[in-house]
């Protein structure tokens, strides 16, 4: 509502005569109180923050062959001497800075194995063989299967996946309902803990 008026106002302005227009002097002094000194830490600008997400994911790609992130990468399960790992080369490295740092641009994260794995991705392969099974013991239509390559692509991409996405755009574009739309419950039901499956590999 301010805005309407604003623009409304601006094509009046100029109809304003020029000569009732008064001139407003000010004259203030400034008064300084005591000098207090304290710790103020600034937040972190957002140019900032851009610039260090984009370090980690370049520290995380040149650091691909660790073992821990490549448990992650492939969907093997970690343990928590990987996660320790984990912790050593991301907070210990010096390349990064401290873990402090980390968290004020990515919030305390408790699983930190799935965190990394959704900045990473899931290798195309791997989320491949998590279906293998699944593909194997049922015949499938053309439009199940197509559902499951774009459950194949958003892992690749993303990681981990939220059942609760099954049922919106674009896997709604197979069916109005989603996935029950497509596969029956017990199919279903086999997809959704495939995806359970993937998200606890990355939880040590």
């Amino acid at each position: 509502m301010l805005e309407q008026v604003r623009k409304r106002l601006r094509d009046l302005v100029k109809f304003i005569d020029k000569k009732q227009r008064k001139l407003i002097y000010t004259d203030f002094e400034d008064k300084l109180g005591s000098i207090v000194v304290g710790d103020f830490s600034a937040p972190p600008s957002a140019v900032n923050i851009v610039q260090y997400k984009k370090k980690v994911m370049a520290f995380l790609k040149e650091h691909e062959n660790h073992i821990a992130l490549q448990k992650l990468k492939r969907n093997i399960p970690i343990t928590d001497t990987d996660i320790t790992d984990l912790e050593l080369i991301l907070f210990q490295s010096g390349e990064l800075g401290t873990r402090e740092e980390f968290e004020k641009v990515y919030g305390k994260q408790e699983q930190l194995g799935l965190f990394i794995r959704k900045m990473i991705g899931l290798d195309r392969q791997a989320a491949k063989r998590a279906f293998r099974d699944y593909l194997e013991r049922q015949t499938l239509t053309a439009n199940q299967i197509r559902f499951i390559d774009l459950i194949v692509d958003y892992l690749t991409q993303n990681g981990v996946m939220e059942a609760g996405l099954l049922y919106e755009p674009p896997f709604t574009d197979y069916s109005t309902t989603g996935l029950d739309g497509v596969f029956d419950n017990r199919g279903a039901t086999g997809i959704v803990e495939i995806l359970n499956m993937i998200r606890r590999s990355a939880v040590a």
